[in-house]
């Protein structure tokens, strides 16, 4: 977690000459709570630790008036979830399976993050700041029913 904490800091001055700074941090579903359909204990440990240094990133940068945020994408096709780097492998069945059991019946997009990203970037998300933003159709919703 040294990595983005002293990138951030070491930027501080090339943020502020922006009107309205803000920074981003991508997570994980995976780190935002106790699942068992969470195969990977040390990514989920690693992503919630991520979700932790962008609250503290966000109140100690209020003094730069840096906004800090993140965003928890749930399922997305990736490297990650196929397997391969090929855009054209698909999911493995038990990826589908999950996806099929949240609201929106399938796996989130990258058009999805990015859409997210900008909106937190924008006039829109200006009031934002210190917040964690699921981006996985409701699955965290399910997978804590569950």
């Amino acid at each position: 977690m040294s990595s983005p904490w002293l990138l951030s800091v070491k930027l501080i001055p090339l943020f502020q000459k922006s009107n309205d700074p803000v920074i981003s941090n991508i997570t994980s579903l995976a780190g935002v709570g106790v699942e068992r359909l969470i195969a990977h204990p040390a990514y989920a440990s690693a992503k919630a630790a991520e979700l932790h240094l962008t609250k503290l990133m966000a109140a100690n940068f209020i003094p730069f008036k840096i906004r800090v945020n993140s965003l928890s994408p749930g399922l997305f096709k990736s490297q990650m979830t196929t397997g391969s780097s090929d855009a054209e492998t698909p999911v493995p069945p038990v990826v589908e399976q999950v996806v099929k059991t949240f609201p929106s019946g399938r796996e989130g997009t990258w058009e999805e993050i990015a859409g997210v990203a900008l909106m937190l970037a924008s006039p829109a998300g200006a009031h934002i700041n210190g917040a964690d933003i699921l981006i996985d159709g409701g699955g965290k919703m399910v997978m804590s029913a569950a």
